[in-house]
C-alpha cells in the first residue's frame, strides 16, 4: 500500500472508531486525535456514575503539571481530585510492568506534591462502581 492510502485508512478508522495503534485501546487513540463528542461522553462510565449519583462533572484527560505531558484520566480541577483507571492488571499491562510501573509512581509522587487526591481503579471496579462510595465521601454526598 502507498503512503497516501494508508494515512486515509487510518484516518477513516479515527472517525469510526475502530482503530488499534501499537496495542493502544481505541478509547486512548481516539482521544489522541481528536476531541470526545457529546455521545462519547455521555456513554463514559465515569460520566455515567457522575450523573447518576450527583457529583461534579469531571474534566477528562486532564494535563495537570507543566513542563510533562502528564495527564489524569478524570479529574475535579477545584478540589485537586483524580481518578486514575488502571487498565491491564492481569495482563501485564503498561501499568504493572516495571518501567510503566515507575513512570506511574513519578507521576502520582509529583501529584500529591502538588496538592491532588490520586484514586486508582481498575476498569473492572469501574464497572461495579467501586468508586463511588469513595467520590461520595470526597465530595460529600448522599447518593
Amino acid at each position: 500500500m502507498t503512503q497516501r492510502s494508508d494515512r486515509r485508512r487510518l484516518t477513516a478508522s479515527l472517525t469510526v472508531g475502530t482503530c488499534r495503534v501499537r496495542g493502544i485501546p481505541r478509547e486512548r487513540t481516539t482521544t489522541s486525535f481528536r476531541p470526545r463528542s457529546r455521545a462519547e461522553e455521555v456513554l463514559d462510565p465515569v460520566y455515567l456514575l457522575c450523573v447518576l449519583h450527583g457529583f461534579p462533572e469531571p474534566v477528562r484527560e486532564h494535563r495537570f503539571t507543566f513542563g510533562r505531558l502528564w495527564r489524569f484520566d478524570y479529574a475535579w480541577v477545584g478540589p485537586k481530585i483524580a481518578i486514575e483507571v488502571e487498565g491491564g492488571a492481569f495482563t501485564q499491562g503498561r501499568h504493572t510492568r516495571g518501567k510503566g510501573f515507575i513512570a506511574d509512581m513519578e507521576k502520582y509522587n509529583a501529584a500529591a506534591l502538588d496538592g491532588w487526591r490520586v484514586f486508582r481503579f481498575t476498569p473492572q471496579q469501574i464497572q461495579r462502581a467501586e468508586c463511588v462510595p469513595i467520590l461520595q465521601r470526597v465530595f460529600g454526598a448522599k447518593a
